[in-house]
């Protein structure tokens, strides 16, 4: 009796090592598949591929914040900033959920949620572009040229090749991305943008 007990002990722990083990890989290959899908624009395989992560780890950290990615790319902002608030709500530290955060809160003008954010991370560090590029779109939203301008500059010296950047300052009545950006000898930023908008106010 003894024997059976400790063999049946036995057999019920290697079922559970291996159903764990199971959806863990499973979990790694729906990830992988999700951001190889992403990577080729096929954002709605990619979409399927994370939430399967989702279900089955529910808080997956990586399975949250690229779902909330693909979102965002699917222009479904409201559902982006959700999943970048779970991935938050885990690691507060999530430099990208963060970022992308700000960004979707200032197109929703909520300059100070997307101020609170910027903050955070110029917390940790001053010179990060990101923070620098964040606060520049809250000084552009209320209307503070000046200082928009004075973050931008900085942000692009430290980083010029941040597309965030880019993409900050615009405000169009259809859809439009930043193309380019440089700086001019009287250290002025120039940006140049794709838009199908009418109408185009432009604050740098």
């Amino acid at each position: 009796m003894k024997i059976f007990s400790t063999t049946l002990i036995a057999l019920v722990i290697a079922v559970s090592l291996t159903a764990c083990g199971g959806s863990e890989g499973r979990k790694e290959k729906y990830l992988e598949q999700g951001i190889s899908k992403f990577e080729a624009g096929d954002l709605e395989k990619a979409r399927v591929s994370f939430k399967n992560v989702l279900q089955i780890d529910p808080k997956d950290i990586k399975g949250r914040y690229w779902l909330g990615y693909t979102m965002e790319k699917l222009q479904e902002y409201r559902t982006a900033a959700g999943y970048y608030s779970a991935v938050l709500e885990i690691d507060q530290a999530h430099h990208q959920a963060k970022v992308r955060l700000a960004r979707i809160m200032l197109m929703a003008r909520d300059d100070k949620g997307a101020l609170e954010k910027a903050k955070e991370l110029l917390e940790v560090d001053p010179k990060d572009p990101d923070g620098l590029t964040i606060r520049a779109g809250v000084h552009s939203v209320r209307g503070d040229v000046t200082n928009a301008m004075a973050d931008a500059l900085e942000a692009y010296k430290i980083a010029p090749d941040n597309s965030l950047l880019y993409s900050t300052y615009y405000d169009g009545s259809g859809c439009e991305f930043g193309a380019g950006i440089t700086i001019d000898d009287d250290d002025c930023p120039i940006i140049s943008v794709f838009t199908d908008s009418r109408y185009l106010p432009m604050v740098v």
